[in-house]
């Protein structure tokens, strides 16, 4: 008889598949699982700031395990939406819970994040959960016990199911966007995929991340395309225990291009990946085979962490290749505009505790040269930098070009509260040789301008000045804001032998300059220009809204002709000589107008061995007195057609100068003077003013003829039958007065008073000369006279008519 066991198990399989099947479609119609979601809110509520809402539950049992929410959206305690999804599913497969290693998976699909971070810096995200309160202290008697007892070891191994479960987590075309309200920063990451399957503690579990990012920051950073991450671990358990886990993680930004305009743009295609590998311990954890690449530049390192659960311990090295920076002309507009080229390294070490590690951060450049537009040739930079804890230890840095060297080097102690000595030395720098300067461009032809007027105070404005619109004291808000900067303190020298620029060699240069609570100060300043010395010393208070300044400077001997031949402009139109100045005032404001409406100072100036470099004072005078002839001619006929012709004269000086003051815009020097050489030229006396903010130019002069030089002293005239010598002569010397006006550049010479002057000192001296021939005559008839009654009278009467005589004529 055959057995009938294998029907009846079979049977009893078919009859277990049926039941099964009965289960799958008649428990989620008998089971209410939506009943829960109340609680399941109320649980949550409690955990979190803000409000959770889910949508009606579904419970399906077709091969696995299944709960699906008709949507979910959280929202923040400000009601901001943080996480909004249509489709929300939980499922956990049958057979691995058979098994032992349970399988749940978590979906969503097309959610929408939104994250914000506020003014105040925080993160909505982080400000959803609750602080839980805190726990009371155990009690320290039993606490060692409590450590080490067998119920406290059961509690540190891990369950069987808990150890074998597995978490798989799909989150698919997912919308992120991301706001910093304080630096106006958007970021929209669309089709973000987040695939992570069979997280556990016992099997390996794979992770991936993708997305397309659409990044901008105002409009100087745009950063737009495709990321993709990806990685494995593997956990190891031993006896229900955690032992380790290990980690390969990739990364690649390959096709995203980042823009910042006119700055830097990496484009699509341009390397930008890396690699690492990950090794984690209950108390350490261990990073290897660190690869970071971007376009040519690859930085590679290694570090660890022990102490896991303690006081942690670390270490960390990176290093750089040596990056071609000719390379980065794709990247970089700065580098193709200036043809860079040359080679930089980094390299970082760190090591000890994490709250205070110790790292030395070294930067290295060789070789790079450069081009620009201002530039003949490629000078050459060398520079090392060494960055230790709160502390730049050393900063190096060389330049050479033709005929030039300049070093740089100095340290810094602190990043809070900066404390700084820099000192900055060159053997030489030849600017010529390697620096283009701008020609000097011809001048334009001039046009009318409006007269200058005068204001109230007596001051010359012109009548199309301009107004700087530029606040240059606003522009030092943000140091005055910098608690960095306002704490900041240090030291500048600078030591150049020689340094040469537009043929003007200066030899050599000293300075110190120093820095403390945004108070700036030359400590001192000397220099050797145009065969002459430079000294000064300052002090400029930048901390004031308006900042305040005072300067001290001196110059000896210097050669203005030398300065006028090196076309610096400043000294042009002025005069030659070997110049000694001496200035020493205080102002208000880094604004021109302002800056020079404020300046108060006092100087002294004097030139010597002097010559005006615009005007010829004799040719002027000789113009002078011969239009003033002509009018005098009106009144003394014999001197028409007269002229003086001083020939080709060109006066020196002994010395041009004086004091003067700058007060409210305007400089002034009222005692003006100028002495010539004997027999060399003609002196000057009298007041000169300059608006320093328009340049226009008002002067008083008497112009003095000491030595004859226009050869006015030989001009005479026959008046009334009377030879008139020295006709234009007051008390022997030829003088008269000049005003000059319009400005510094092209100033303008008013020689109106002079004929009035001259005339008044022709007609005087005619009258003299006339008045002598009158008084001579009458002497000699009065004489003759004398003679004849003399001749026939006593001695007593020719006494008396001598005495008469002598009263009359002065004899």
């Amino acid at each position: 008889m055959k057995s009938t066991w294998p029907k009846k198990i079979l049977w009893f399989v078919a009859g277990l598949f049926g039941l099964l099947i009965v289960a799958i479609i008649l428990v989620p119609l008998l089971v209410d699982v939506d009943k829960y979601r109340p609680q399941i809110i109320e649980v949550a509520e409690q955990h979190i700031n803000g409000d959770l809402e889910i949508g009606k539950l579904s419970l399906s049992l077709w091969g696995a395990i299944t709960v699906e929410v008709d949507g979910l959206s959280l929202a923040d305690s400000k009601d901001q939406p943080v996480l909004a999804a249509d489709e929300v599913f939980f499922d956990v497969s049958f057979l691995s819970l058979l098994s032992g290693s349970p399988a749940i998976t978590f979906r969503l699909k097309e959610p929408k994040i939104n994250v914000i971070k506020s003014e105040s810096g925080k993160l909505n995200l982080m400000t959803l959960m609750k602080e839980k309160p805190a726990e009371p202290p155990a009690e320290s008697g039993n606490a060692a016990d409590k450590s080490s007892s067998p119920e406290a070891t059961s509690k540190s191994q891990i369950p069987s199911m808990v150890a074998n479960a597995r978490l798989g987590v799909e989150m698919l075309e997912a919308s992120l966007s991301y706001r910093d309200l304080k630096t106006n920063l958007t970021t929209q990451v669309d089709h973000l995929n987040l695939v992570a399957k069979n997280l556990s503690l016992s099997e390996p579990m794979s992770i991936e991340v993708w997305a397309d990012l659409n990044t901008k920051m105002g409009e100087s950073l745009t950063v737009v395309g495709p990321v993709r991450m990806s990685g494995s671990a593997s956990p190891k358990l031993q006896n229900s225990q955690f032992e380790e886990a290990t980690a390969e993680l990739q990364f690649t930004l390959d096709d995203l291009v980042i823009e910042m305009p006119g700055t830097f743009k990496k484009s699509k295609g341009i390397g930008a990946n890396g690699m690492a590998s990950l090794r984690v311990t209950p108390k350490m954890a261990e990073i290897s085979n660190l690869t970071v690449n971007l376009h040519n530049a690859k930085l590679t390192g290694k570090g660890q962490v022990t102490g896991i659960g303690g006081e942690m311990e670390h270490s960390l090295s990176l290093n750089s290749n040596k990056v071609d920076l000719s390379a980065w002309d794709s990247l970089v507009a700065a580098v193709k505009q200036m043809e860079v080229q040359g080679t930089a390294t980094l390299g970082l070490t760190s090591s000890g505790a994490l709250t205070d590690p110790r790292y030395e951060l070294n930067a290295n450049a060789e070789k790079v040269s450069f081009k620009t537009p201002m530039v003949k040739t490629r000078p050459e930079i060398q520079a090392s930098l060494k960055v230790i804890p709160d502390e730049v230890e050393s900063l190096k840095a060389s330049m050479t070009a033709p005929g030039t060297q300049v070093n740089l080097a100095g340290s810094l102690k602190s990043f809070t509260a900066p404390r700084f000595q820099f000192a900055v030395t060159s053997p030489g720098m030849d600017l010529d040789q390697w620096v283009e300067f701008p020609k000097k461009e011809a001048a334009a032809p001039k046009e009318d301008a409006p007269p200058a007027t005068t204001n109230n105070s007596g001051t010359a404005a012109s009548g199309n000045a301009k107004s700087d619109t530029a606040d240059y004291d606003a522009m030092l808000d943000p140091l005055r804001k910098n608690d960095i900067a306002r704490a900041a303190r240090g030291v500048v020298t600078v030591s150049i032998q020689n340094l040469k620029a537009k043929n003007v060699t200066l030899t050599p240069i000293d300075a110190k300059l120093t820095l403390s609570q945004l108070s700036l100060a030359v400590e001192k300043m000397q220099m050797g220009v145009f065969g002459g010395r430079v000294g000064a010393t300052a002090q400029m208070a930048l901390l004031p809204k308006a900042p305040t300044y005072q300067f001290n400077s001196s110059v000896t001997a210097l050669d203005f002709k030398k300065a006028i031949a090196s076309q610096f402009s400043m000294f042009e139109n002025t005069v030659t000589g070997k110049g000694n100045f001496e200035i020493k005032g205080d102002g208000r404001s880094f604004n021109p107008d302002a800056a020079m409406a404020n300046l108060n100072a006092n100087g002294s100036l004097r030139v010597e061995g002097g010559k005006f470099a615009t005007i010829d004072v004799a040719t002027v005078a000789a113009k002078v007195v011969n239009e003033a002839i002509d009018k005098v001619a009106a009144k003394i006929p014999s001197l028409a057609n007269k002229k003086v012709n001083p020939g080709n004269t060109e006066s020196e000086y002994e010395y041009i100068g004086g004091t003067f003051a700058i007060q409210k815009g305007v400089f002034s020097a009222p005692n003006f003077a100028a002495k010539a050489k004997p027999n060399q030229g003609l002196d000057l006396e009298g007041a000169t003013s300059v608006n320093l903010i328009n340049k226009n130019l008002q002067a008083s002069w008497l112009i003095i003829d000491r030595y004859n030089m226009t050869k006015a002293k030989d001009l005479s005239v026959s008046q009334s039958g009377v030879v008139v010598n020295q006709i234009l002569m007051k008390d022997g010397v030829l003088k008269f007065p000049i005003k000059v006006g319009g400005t510094l550049s092209s100033p303008a010479i008013d020689y109106g008073a002079a004929p009035t002057y001259l005339a008044e000192a022709a007609l005087a001296n005619v009258g003299k000369a006339v008045a002598d021939k009158a008084k001579s005559e009458a002497k000699k008839a009065v004489q003759q006279k004398v003679n004849e009654i003399g001749n026939k009278a006593s001695k007593p009467v020719k006494k008396l008519l001598k005495g008469i005589g002598d009263k009359l004529f002065g004899n």
